[in-house]
């Protein structure tokens, strides 16, 4: 019958652990939000802060590099852009020429637009098998 239990008791951890990977926890000041990955529109790192644009509208304002981030994030969903950028490939509408060599990422509902280097464009056409 400790058989039975053990397993018992391993499906709410196992289902726990799966909400986690889908949240993103943050420290900001002294406290520890957790921010589902779903709600990330896109990254950026502007004058030494990382500023994380959510669906809802609000930027959220952390010290935590975009390395970092980056390491945390799902490398399906998520992808650097640029070295100021990591974008949420679930939230892209567009991917239009910008200027030189650089492209306008483009979001569904919201107006704030992020940037991608001429290799990183390359890099996701073939992530995504487009050449």
């Amino acid at each position: 019958m400790s058989t039975v239990a053990i397993k018992k008791s391993d499906k709410p951890i196992n289902s726990i652990r799966k909400k986690i990977i889908n949240k993103l926890a943050l420290k900001i000041e002294r406290n520890l939000i957790f921010l589902e990955t779903n709600d990330i529109v896109f990254i950026s790192r502007k004058n030494r802060k990382t500023i994380i644009y959510a669906t809802d509208g609000n930027a959220i304002y952390i010290n935590e590099t975009l390395e970092n981030l980056e390491q945390r994030l799902s490398q399906e969903t998520f992808f650097r852009s640029h070295k100021s950028y990591i974008i949420n490939l679930d939230k892209v509408v567009e991917i239009q020429p910008w200027s030189r060599g650089s492209y306008l990422v483009i979001f569904s509902k919201t107006r704030n637009v992020a940037y991608m280097t001429a290799d990183k464009y390359k890099k996701l056409q073939e992530t995504l098998n487009l050449e």
